[in-house]
């Protein structure tokens, strides 16, 4: 079963839109790739600080199922990003949640 990519910004992402998308794919037994844009750690609105796992422009979107666009005001850095439209134009699935709607507009 190939992963899951979430895509987060590196900060300010909408915390609850990640957490509660970690429980359920966590409880499918989904496995999942966190990505953001060259950080370590990602910080969310509320101070949930999380691990990154790749940087979004070494990603090959082939290798993962879906990509799921994490909310939230930082999420705006990817709004005329190429490398990150691109990969959501590549993605076979694409959800987006809170503010991330936007990026794919």
């Amino acid at each position: 079963m190939k992963p899951v990519l979430i895509l987060i910004p590196p900060n300010n992402f909408r915390d609850e839109e990640l957490v509660e998308t970690l429980k359920v794919l966590s409880k499918e037994k989904i496995p999942v790739v966190i990505a953001s844009n060259g950080v370590i750690k990602a910080a969310g609105l509320k101070n949930t600080v999380i691990e990154v796992q790749a940087d979004y422009e070494k990603i090959d979107i082939s290798d993962f199922s879906t990509l799921i666009l994490i909310g939230g005001e930082g999420t705006e850095i990817y709004f005329e990003d190429p490398i990150a439209h691109d990969l959501i134009k590549k993605a076979k699935i694409v959800a987006a949640i809170c503010n991330a709607p936007r990026a794919l507009a």
